[in-house]
């Protein structure tokens, strides 16, 4: 994929995921970086793991070059998944602040406006690929009080 083509691909995909998740468009566009898988799971994991795409704090986006952004709509959604990080990011909804169940609210967030995406985009309800696994919305914090609500913070 050209890097012109991606530009314009990632612009389409803030507007959708803009109207997913009800933040607004950012004022700037994210970088998007296609990187080996080693380098993510570097990154991303600091050891070997099942990652596709890492937003840090800041503009650019690494999403694995494995990824077939043009054919493959699963591959899509991933860039959904981490564009929807960035806009938290830009929103300012979430603070600076990276505790265990804010990590775990921006993630299920992420994956409900991936899911539907994927659903509209499929025009049928979506259920997670057996490889994506590990929910974060049934991760624990064991660093932080319970809160009653299903570990989810609030």
């Amino acid at each position: 994929m050209s890097a012109e083509t991606l530009k314009q691909l990632v612009a389409e995909l803030i507007v959708a995921v803009s109207a997913l998740s009800g933040y607004p468009p950012p004022s700037d566009s994210p970088h998007v970086v296609l990187v080996a898988h080693e380098l993510l799971e570097e990154k991303a994991c600091g050891q070997p793991c099942r990652v596709y795409g890492w937003s840090p704090p800041g503009s650019t986006i690494y999403l694995d070059n494995r990824l077939d952004l043009h054919a493959n709509l699963f591959a899509r959604s991933i860039l959904v998944h981490e564009l929807t990080h960035y806009l938290q990011q830009e929103s300012g909804k979430y603070g600076k602040r990276r505790t265990c169940r804010e990590w775990v609210e921006r993630e299920r967030e992420a994956y409900l406006v991936q899911f539907r995406w994927l659903a509209r985009e499929q025009g049928s309800p979506v259920t997670a690929p057996p490889e994506v696994g590990g929910m974060p919305w049934l991760v624990s914090c064991q660093d932080e009080p319970e809160s009653g609500n299903g570990g989810l913070g609030g």
